[in-house]
């Protein structure tokens, strides 16, 4: 059982990544603008770890055993999302005076983005219970925006985007900066990379549980994902190599090897997202569906 101080001020996995990201801060311009996007099931995720949820996702309990039930949960979780603005905040306004800065908390909907027999199943009791707690937010939630000093917070839900997914996020970054501001962002799902793709503009991401932090490129991210530094992480390797947090990949051992090879003997790893298109037609694998 993890003590207070090793779980920190925001859950374990959170205080690590946010650690990260502040001490990212010091090292950036003076007149610099920041751009974080923090996923809210990567935050009740980690906000939650020390609790235990019973029940079907209607009760969770604390490791002094006294009930907390999913609104109260969530209500905790909102709290924690206010408490990492308000610590921003405080840096931003010492640091980078003069600009204006976005925190924003987002949560999608994974069944609109993919196919349902290509998303991986959540066979732990822990994960189908946490999962209700989130459809919760999603049917009960509100949009919010809030100032503090030069920090805006926003919080959006997947019904409130334009587009339910990591493109109506991408669509949100532009509305709120200038393309030549990063992203930072903080998430496990690997579908999120995909801002990167669809906002046009470079980024960090900052691992929770390890501080890790992750350039916002295709091969940066392959050896992340994919664990294999030879293919590219583009929209189309994804789905054909999958993930293993919910995009289940679409390819055998036998093709998936074969994949591999040619993308070790071709240098895929220094081509563009058209080349790989090209040549994912040419050697015949099928892409069963598209993200994007």
């Amino acid at each position: 059982m993890m003590t207070e101080e090793e779980e920190g001020r925001y859950g374990f996995g959170t205080t690590i990544a946010i650690d990260a990201f502040i001490k990212h801060l010091a090292s950036l311009p003076a007149r610099s603008q920041v751009l974080l996007c923090i996923n809210i099931a990567t935050l009740l995720r980690n906000t939650l770890s020390k609790f235990t949820v019973t029940g079907e996702g209607k009760v969770l309990q604390n490791k002094d055993t006294h009930g907390l039930n999913v609104p109260e949960a969530l209500n905790f979780t909102k709290t924690v999302m206010v408490d990492i603005a308000n610590e921003i905040a405080a840096v931003c306004a010492q640091r980078f005076p003069d600009e204006k800065h976005h925190i924003i908390y987002y949560l999608t909907d994974p069944l609109k983005q993919l196919p349902s027999e290509w998303i991986r199943s959540q066979t732990s009791e822990s994960a189908l219970r946490l999962d209700a707690a989130v459809r919760a937010i999603l049917r009960s939630a509100k949009p919010v925006d809030q100032t503090n000093n030069n920090v805006q917070m926003h919080i959006r839900y997947a019904d409130q985007m334009r587009v339910p997914s990591y493109k109506g996020i991408s669509e949100m970054l532009n509305g709120f900066a200038s393309y030549h501001v990063p992203v930072h962002l903080i998430s496990h799902m690997p579908l999120d990379y995909h801002i990167k793709f669809y906002s046009g503009r470079d980024g960090i991401l900052y691992r929770s549980h390890t501080g890790e932090m992750v350039p916002l490129t295709s091969e940066a991210l392959s050896k992340t994902v994919f664990k294999e530094p030879d293919v590219p992480f583009y929209p189309a390797t994804h789905v054909l190599l999958g993930d293993k947090y919910l995009v289940k990949g679409c390819l055998s051992k036998k093709e998936r090897d074969r994949f591999i090879e040619l993308a070790k003997a071709n240098h895929w790893n220094l081509r563009t997202n058209d080349y790989i298109m090209q040549k994912i037609k040419e050697n015949n694998f099928t892409l069963p569906y598209r993200l994007g």
